[in-house]
């Protein structure tokens, strides 16, 4: 009965051995993508140090911001909803913060209406709207019909009939168009991505991951 115990503990520790290394791989794994990133990108960002001084997108933050950061996101992605509706609050914490949100759509049509839906609310609108119609959106568990996004519109005071008709504006596209150039000059790092003016993060799954990135914590 011993011999049958002490043969059953030797292998239980082995098994438990075998799981903890196998985690800490896993997490070793996902730092270096991160810092794969920061490697292989970092010489390309001094080509953009003019995005921080006049951002084009959200903004979450005060313009002199010490550390200043931008992120692509695509309303269809549930992560992406999930990290990005709550970077207001990680901002309201780190007052030396400042986030700029850039829309990145999939070649998916609901992904570009919703992009072009948030975007056409700024022109009609303004920024204060603008942030509204994004937060709205970001905080739905379901992807937003054309139908919600009008209830939304209501409900909101915003001007529906001027929204549709700004959807297709020159603006618009030019705006989209420059958010894929610059995430395509960065080397498409997968999203969530972030970049500042000397790392670039692929990959962030969680507003807490990005937290701990940013203030190397």
């Amino acid at each position: 009965m011993f011999i049958l115990r002490a043969i059953c503990l030797f292998l239980f520790g082995f098994y438990t051995s075998a799981i903890v290394a196998q985690t800490l791989s896993s997490n070793d794994a996902e730092n270096s993508v991160f810092k794969a990133a920061d490697d292989d990108l970092r010489l390309q960002l001094g080509d953009h140090i003019a995005t921080f001084s006049s951002p084009q997108g959200l903004v979450w933050g005060r313009p002199d911001a010490e550390i200043q950061i931008v992120g692509f996101f695509d309303y269809t992605s549930l992560l992406d909803k999930r990290l990005f509706s709550k970077l207001p609050n990680l901002v309201e914490k780190h007052p030396e913060l400042r986030i700029e949100l850039r829309e990145l759509p999939s070649s998916h049509p609901v992904s570009m209406r919703l992009s072009r839906f948030a975007l056409a609310t700024r022109m009609v609108h303004g920024e204060e709207g603008y942030r509204a119609m994004h937060l709205h959106i970001l905080r739905m568990l379901e992807i937003p019909s054309r139908r919600i996004l009008g209830l939304v519109a209501q409900e909101g005071r915003f001007d529906i009939n001027r929204i549709d008709f700004a959807l297709d504006a020159t603006e618009i596209t030019k705006h989209l168009q420059d958010n894929q150039h610059l995430y395509l000059s960065l080397g498409k790092p997968e999203l969530p991505a972030f970049f500042t003016q000397d790392q670039v993060y692929s990959a962030v799954p969680t507003v807490e991951v990005l937290e701990s990135l940013i203030f190397q914590r």
